[in-house]
């Protein structure tokens, strides 16, 4: 059916207050074949912009246009994305007012050089989006005659690019020889930040489930958040697809395309046993916050952590509090001032996080404050053994936790609040694994 044809199922109105929610619908969304008959969740509606910017004759439909009109003050990301397609499709929107101006013109597709010259000039407000455009491409010429200020993303970019060969790593030693780098206008150095080309193609490939793991039949839950946050979210699309595996529109001729994982080069594995650099020499740095979890390190970890979370990272942050206090400590204010961090973070992230930090607290003898029932920790023995007194006072306050205030008095030696102990509960598989040993 072509995009001409597409029927007019429901006016918009409709659409955006109703919440009943359609797989099947978000899918031909995704794929630029029509519009949902529900747009009250963000889900729906993130589906909708991921179509538009896909697909060029979904975007120039009577009813995305309609769509785009209707909600230019309610919701503007339909305009965005709308204005984004037709760039990237080498048509310059006559006029854009300030909420419709995209930022991420340059995936899926890039434009001409031509193109992006005749945008910055029409729309002056979107000369940094052009410049971070050239940088991915390689359009030198242009970045020049934009005069920007030297942008750490655009240095990222320029750094990550592959079809943009020499110019764009010309684009990028231009940069990193000013003497003062911004974003875009305020002191700043690269730290691995930017969301690059060849991070949208790897999403695009392997679909969101790669950053928030989700079963596929949980689409509406991928990204209940603000529609107005940005983030790492350039394109404004969530980074929403139809299946895990590879896209089945995606060009395996186009530019990093490759299939494998990413391997760490040696200097930047070097980067875990060295100071940081004030610029971080490449994008992959997994897994220095990974070991800078895993060892509880504050500085390293709050400079280089990203807004998400995976699995992965959760354990490694366990693993942090339980040997370092100070870690905890620093987590316990994070846990308070930053909670939409952990809301994009795997389920039971947080619960893990407090009952982490309440181990640690113990094992320093603190035993104030309240237990929450889902938040209280198993493992009290390591990497320290709570004092005697500690466990006695703890085991009165908290009585469901004398099987685990047994275990710490077998590998504490505290025989006699262990016999105390015991007079309550009965003996386990547990308490005889911790005396074998």
């Amino acid at each position: 059916m072509s995009s001409q044809e597409l029927p007019i199922r429901n006016t918009n109105t409709d659409r955006l207050t109703n919440t009943e929610f359609s797989l099947e619908q978000c899918k031909e969304a995704l794929r630029g074949e029509r519009i949902p008959d529900s747009l009250g969740t963000q889900a729906a509606r993130t589906c909708v912009v991921r179509g538009i910017r896909h697909h060029y004759a979904f975007a120039k439909s009577p009813e995305v246009i309609r769509l785009c009109e209707e909600t230019a003050v309610s919701f503007p990301k339909f305009s965005r994305a709308r204005n984004a397609r037709l760039i990237m499709s080498n048509e310059i929107p006559d006029a854009m007012a300030p909420s419709a101006q995209p930022y991420c013109i340059w995936h899926p597709d890039l434009a001409s050089e031509e193109t992006y010259r005749e945008v910055a000039k029409k729309h002056p407000a979107l000369r940094y989006q052009v410049g971070r455009a050239c940088a991915v491409a390689g359009f030198l010429d242009l970045y020049h005659e934009l005069g920007l200020l030297p942008d750490v993303s655009m240095a990222e970019e320029a750094r990550e690019s592959k079809m943009g060969g020499e110019n764009s790593r010309a684009i990028y030693e231009s940069i990193m020889s000013a003497p003062c780098r911004y974003a875009p206008v305020s002191p700043a150095f690269l730290n691995g930040d930017t969301t690059c080309y060849s991070d949208l193609c790897r999403i695009f490939r392997e679909g969101r489930y790669v950053w928030v793991p989700r079963p596929p039949t949980d689409i509406k839950k991928w990204w209940e958040g603000d529609d107005g946050d940005l983030g790492g979210n350039i394109t404004v699309d969530n980074d929403i697809g139809v299946t895990l595996g590879r896209a089945a529109d995606y060009d395996e001729d186009e530019g990093d395309s490759e299939d494998e994982d990413y391997v760490c080069t040696a200097a930047e594995v070097a980067q875990v046993y060295q100071p940081l650099p004030l610029d971080l020499p490449s994008m992959c740095k997994d897994l220095l916050i990974l070991v800078a979890a895993y060892e509880g390190n504050i500085d390293r970890y709050a400079r280089l952590s990203r807004p998400y979370m995976n699995d992965t990272e959760v354990l490694c942050i366990v693993r942090g509090i339980y040997h370092h206090t100070m870690f905890a400590r620093w987590w316990m204010g994070e846990l308070k001032s930053n909670p939409g961090r952990l809301s994009k973070a795997p389920k039971g992230s947080e619960r893990e996080i407090k009952t982490a930090i309440n181990a640690r607290r113990i094992m320093n003898n603190d035993i104030s404050g309240t237990f929450e029932p889902d938040e209280i920790p198993f493992c009290i023995w390591w990497p320290l053994i709570p004092r005697s007194s500690a466990l006695d006072d703890l085991a009165k306050k908290c009585p469901e936790m004398k099987e685990s205030i047994a275990i710490t008095c077998i590998f504490g030696h505290y025989q006699y609040l262990y016999q105390t102990v015991m007079e309550d509960i009965k003996p386990s598989w547990y308490l005889w694994m911790a005396a074998q040993h």
